[in-house]
């Protein structure tokens, strides 16, 4: 009974827990923590949520529009961070993080309260822009696959880490989709992101 118990205990934590986001992430900075080669950000998320992102000598941060290093951050500066998976499944991993200007907000209109910390979508497509028509495109994946992915009325767009509009869909655009599935079962995009941090470098793998 007791072992039971501390079963359910254990799940109730792990699904207080937010899912590590994917995509963009915009939060204020309380602290970091380690070395200028790696360690972690400490985040206040838009919905009071606390989270935390490791970085490390591959992540890129900016402010100002110039490159900066993690020790020109400081408390309370309001961050856009481009986000994505880590081998330990409870933490993000900043790839590009930039300071926005003092007064910064996000877009608003018909984003979800909780797309910062519990973003929709589960399918994840990364390659080359082939067609584009009205409300959908055709985009063909490392494999030479091809996939069909429908726009909705809320797909969010992303350009080198700002928010951008649908153009960044173009014909031979290289771009990363965040997807998921509808009643019909076509695929619609939530998040469609387009810059050079598509390309990253390939080094050893993060911890």
């Amino acid at each position: 009974m007791r072992a039971g118990g501390l079963l359910v205990l254990f799940a109730a934590v792990a699904l207080a827990q937010p899912r590590p986001p994917l995509g963009l992430l915009t939060a204020d900075l309380d602290r970091w923590e380690g070395s200028h080669d790696g360690g972690n950000l400490l985040l206040k998320l838009d919905s009071a949520l606390d989270y935390q992102c490791r970085f490390d000598g591959r992540s890129f941060f900016e402010r100002d529009g110039r490159r900066v290093s993690i020790g020109m951050l400081r408390p309370g500066d309001r961050l856009e961070i481009m986000t994505d998976r880590t081998t330990n499944a409870a933490l993000c991993f900043a790839r590009r993080v930039k300071v926005m200007p003092a007064g910064y907000a996000p877009p608003t209109g018909l984003v979800r309260a909780t797309e910062h910390f519990a973003p929709r979508g589960n399918l994840l497509y990364s390659g080359v822009v082939v067609r584009r028509e009205e409300g959908r495109f055709t985009m063909r994946l490392r494999d030479g696959m091809e996939h069909t992915v429908l726009l909705r009325p809320d797909t969010r767009f992303v350009l080198d880490g700002t928010a951008s509009d649908s153009s960044v869909v173009a014909v031979n655009a290289r771009i990363f989709v965040r997807a998921g599935l509808n009643l019909d079962e076509e695929v619609e995009a939530y998040q469609i992101v387009k810059g050079e941090i598509m390309q990253p470098e390939r080094r050893a793998p993060r911890p």
